[in-house]
């Protein structure tokens, strides 16, 4: 059984709604007793590098949306041009963009 030490340290910021939601929901899935204690061990998994925060796997994460956003910009474009065919004027990149 693990021993509990006690916490006589502390540190302080603000997040905003937005944020804390997220840590909450996120503390709640993984069981945390509470959103402070399921913050010290994101920090100590992101401080440990690799040994408890699998940066690879957020880097592939970062890639595959990468990856699909280039496939809707292609497909995107693939409409517009069916769009411009069918008006029989090609439009602007700029309105393309809005």
């Amino acid at each position: 059984m693990a021993v509990i030490k006690p916490k006589t340290r502390m540190i302080s910021f603000r997040l905003s709604e937005e944020e804390y939601e997220y840590l909450r929901e996120n503390s709640l899935n993984q069981g945390a007793h509470s959103v402070s204690d399921y913050a010290r061990s994101i920090l100590r998994r992101l401080m440990a590098g690799g040994d408890g925060f699998n940066h690879t796997l957020v880097e592939a994460r970062i890639n595959q949306l990468d990856s699909k956003m280039q496939e809707l910009d292609h497909e995107l474009r693939r409409l517009l041009r069916l769009v411009e065919q069918r008006d029989g004027h090609p439009r602007s990149e700029s309105r393309a963009s809005e």
